[in-house]
Formats: structure tokens, C-alpha cells, sequence
């Protein structure tokens, strides 16, 4: 949901053609390797935005691990001409510290995530345990389609700078 409603708002507010494509990079996260023809498959298809959101389930004990694979990875992407790393949804401190870091140091836009749960009145509204369709307590805790449509609201206005500043 998150990629529709952000390719839309892209194509009808901005006037930009959209397509796109979705990776899952959760093996970064879960103290995994990648495959390296993840990267050469990301660079074939020269994105123009490249937008990662990833690592709420990272543990801390990994933390060291998944900042050197998550640096190693974004170094190997094309540079596209807007390059946006979010820090992850759920708030802590030490991992968006690692996410300003690494963005910083490779020239990513850097969007904050983590203030929609901390700042929302319902922030169990934003997860799909109030959604009423998942019985798994790990899609549950993930966004749902609200919480999707506010993360898409929350990149925008960063799209929206980039490609055409």
C-alpha cells in the first residue's frame, strides 16, 4: 500500500511517469547476506528515487552487524538522482542515530519515520492490528494501510524536493 499510494500521489501531483519495483531487503535486517544480484538488479533498473525503510527488526544485539552490511549495500547502489533512507517506523534512538549516520556519510536524503507513532494520539491506529484482517502477531505490530498512507505523506514532500530542486 505503501508503493501505491506514493507512485500515485508522485503521478497525479507531480506530473512523473511511475513505475516501480520492490525489493525485500529484510535479510539485511535479519543478520543475513544479501544476494549480490540484488544489487546489480537495482542497478540495471537506474532508478531515479530509491527509497530503503527498513530495520525495526533488527535486534540490538546486531545492531554493529546490520550498520555494516546496510552501509556496504546502499555504497553498492546506483546514485540516483533522489536517494532516500528512512529511519525505521517504530522509535529508538541508537538505530536512527546509525540511519543519520549512514545517510550523512553516503549523501542519502534522510526521512524520519519514527515521530508518527511517538506523535499520534491512536498510534495503534497506524498498525494493522486495527485493521482486523491479519491473525499473525508479526503483520499486527507492522503498519497497516493508515499507518502505510501516513509514511507515503511523511516521504513525499522529500520526493517531491529532490525531483525538482
Amino acid at each position: 500500500m505503501l508503493i501505491l499510494n506514493s507512485c500515485k500521489k508522485i503521478a497525479e501531483n507531480l506530473n512523473y511517469e511511475v513505475s516501480y519495483f520492490v525489493y525485500n531487503l529484510s535479510s539485511i535486517s535479519q543478520k543475513r547476506k544479501f544476494p549480490s544480484s540484488l544489487i546489480d538488479e537495482i542497478n540495471y533498473n537506474k532508478p531515479d528515487v530509491l527509497i530503503i525503510q527498513l530495520g525495526d527488526n533488527v535486534s540490538r544485539k546486531n545492531l554493529n552487524i546490520f550498520s555494516k552490511d546496510l552501509e556496504f549495500f546502499l555504497s553498492k547502489l546506483p546514485n540516483a538522482q533522489c536517494s532516500i533512507l528512512t529511519t525505521p517506523f517504530y522509535p529508538d534512538e541508537v538505530k536512527n542515530n546509525i540511519f543519520v549516520e549512514i545517510s550523512s556519510k553516503l549523501g542519502f536524503y534522510l526521512v524520519d519515520l519514527s515521530n508518527l507513532i511517538s506523535s499520534s494520539n491512536d498510534p495503534s491506529k497506524l498498525l494493522a492490528e486495527s485493521e482486523g484482517f491479519y491473525l499473525n502477531p508479526g503483520v499486527l505490530a507492522h503498519p497497516g494501510d493508515y499507518g502505510m498512507s501516513k509514511i507515503a505523506m511523511q516521504i513525499y514532500p522529500t520526493v517531491q524536493s529532490c525531483l525538482y530542486d
